[in-house]
């Protein structure tokens, strides 16, 4: 890893799935936004940039659909925990 990749990862605090959908039973992620360690927006990321990053962030889901077993597959791998809108 690269000293100003490190740098950047310092500054991230998790990761909010934000648009992802359902492609022949698997789940395509679509939008990743970056959040700092106060959970304030940073800005959206390049899926293919962040991808190695997933497992060393908390990650969350931005909808409700957790009762989904392919998502909960899905968020059960990277420990993640969904947004729970009031």
């Amino acid at each position: 890893m690269s000293s100003e990749q490190k740098t950047w990862l310092d500054k991230v605090g998790s990761f909010e799935i934000t648009t992802y959908f359902m492609e022949g039973g698997r789940i395509v992620i679509d939008k990743v936004k970056v959040l700092d360690n106060n959970g304030i927006y940073i800005k959206f990321a390049k899926l293919d940039k962040v991808m190695p990053l997933l497992s060393q962030k908390p990650v969350r889901f931005k909808n409700r659909i957790e009762e989904n077993p392919l998502v909960k597959e899905l968020m059960d791998r990277f420990d993640a925990k969904p947004i729970i809108k009031e």
